[in-house]
């Protein structure tokens, strides 16, 4: 038994979506009026009341009227929630389950989120699996993006001590792990693993291509699962949520979402976007790189207002260029320090636009310090070719200068 760092980095994602400190994000006993953001227009704040075929929302306002909203026309509805149990499953696409009960025999997971919600996913289907309960694995280290896919050394089973098994597992009960390692089969208890990570299991590459009429859609569940979607549809009000896998969850309710983000219509993200250049130049000599979706330190974005699945994480120090299409109207975001900072570390930040030759500034910042709420910028970009995020400390060098650009999107 030895251990595995790749499979720390698996779990590390998961364990952030955890409380690692008290953040105010909606509960599920609280009331689900939720911040919806459109990409033109004021935000308010509305419940959501049911989505249907053609793909319009119908929103209750805080005031009790109804508003219909079209998914392309929303930026963002309510925030990714915490995840406070598990076990927690993680797809090939990436994808977060929160299962109730899971068992894996004769190469097929059954995972139980409820009496009428059973999802059966092939053993390739699963990339890792978190049995560890609540912030047992906040210290952690890693990304859930910088976890291998597959490894010529099989399946892992990482133990709570950090002690792991390789080989391939066989069977998963409600109470025990079974991994043939080595040649000679083992029986874990469950109450000794922390999770679970599926190389050998791999049979079958997963692509994310969409069919006609398909989007792609992140979808946050109240349980703390988030889904990557590529279709949503409505029968009676009840929901079905295909995963970009192809993976059918049947049987949601309106109230049973509580996070809504569609991608790549109308709003391009740069975290989906092939960075031009990036540079860093250390403060005391610590190499820290670019961050997709992630916080500097690789874990979920957070901010006083909640946890951002989109966007990037920059030290300051840091500069990242990106290309900028013609068909792209402006550049928004929302800048924070990440909540791990607590009210430490302070910022400036700075974008430039790249128009003929020259390098000229578009937006420059106050010194944000942590704790702060996030400030919106948006920039036109008529005549530009390029776009360069700047981040720069402000007081006592960089220490905890962990800077998050919150949804950096183009907008068509």
């Amino acid at each position: 038994m030895t251990p595995w760092p790749g499979l720390f980095c698996v779990l590390n994602f998961v364990a952030g979506l955890q409380a690692v400190a008290p953040i105010k994000t909606a509960r599920a006993e609280e009331a689900i009026q939720h911040l919806t953001r459109r990409v033109e227009g004021e935000s308010f704040r509305a419940r959501l009341i049911a989505i249907d075929a053609t793909e319009r929302l119908s929103l209750q306002a805080a005031d009790g009227t109804l508003r219909d909203l079209q998914l392309d026309d929303l930026l963002m509805w309510g925030h990714p929630m915490e995840i406070e149990r598990g076990p927690i499953v993680v797809i090939q696409d990436e994808s977060l389950v929160q299962a109730g009960a899971i068992t894996f025999a004769d190469g097929h997971f059954v995972l139980g989120r409820s009496s009428s919600q059973r999802l059966t996913v092939p053993a390739y289907g699963v990339r890792a699996i978190q049995f560890v309960p609540f912030g047992a694995t906040k210290d952690w280290g890693g990304g859930i993006d910088e976890s291998p896919q597959s490894n010529e050394l099989g399946d892992r089973v990482l133990l709570r001590n950090r002690d792991a098994f390789s080989g391939r597992i066989t069977e998963l009960t409600a109470n025990s792990v079974h991994i043939t390692s080595r040649g000679s089969p083992f029986v874990i208890q469950r109450t000794r693993v922390a999770g679970a990570f599926f190389g050998a299991s791999v049979k079958a590459s997963v692509t994310e291509t969409a069919g006609d009429g398909d989007r792609r859609l992140l979808v946050g569940l109240r349980d703390g699962s988030l889904l990557r979607a590529r279709k949503l549809e409505s029968d009676n009000g009840v929901l079905s949520i295909t995963l970009m896998q192809g993976l059918t969850l049947p049987g949601v309710s309106a109230d049973d979402i509580c996070y809504l983000q569609p991608l790549g219509r109308r709003v391009e993200y740069l975290s989906d976007l092939p960075v031009a250049d990036y540079t860093y130049h250390p403060y005391w000599g610590i190499d820290w790189p670019l961050k997709v979706d992630r916080n500097v330190q690789g874990g979920p974005l957070r901010t006083s207002s909640g946890i951002y699945a989109k966007g990037l994480g920059m030290r300051s120090g840091s500069v990242a260029t990106y290309a900028v299409d013609p068909q792209y109207d402006r550049f928004e975001a929302e800048l924070a320090l990440d909540q791990r900072c607590g009210v430490r570390g302070s910022v400036r930040i700075q974008v430039d636009l790249r128009e003929g030759d020259k390098w000229l500034p578009a937006y420059t910042s106050g010194v944000l310090r942590g704790g702060m709420k996030p400030e919106s910028v948006a920039v036109g970009l008529d005549g530009a070719t390029k776009i360069r995020l700047r981040v720069d400390s402000a007081d006592h060098g960089d220490a905890w200068d962990l800077a998050n650009w919150l949804n950096a999107r183009f907008v068509r």
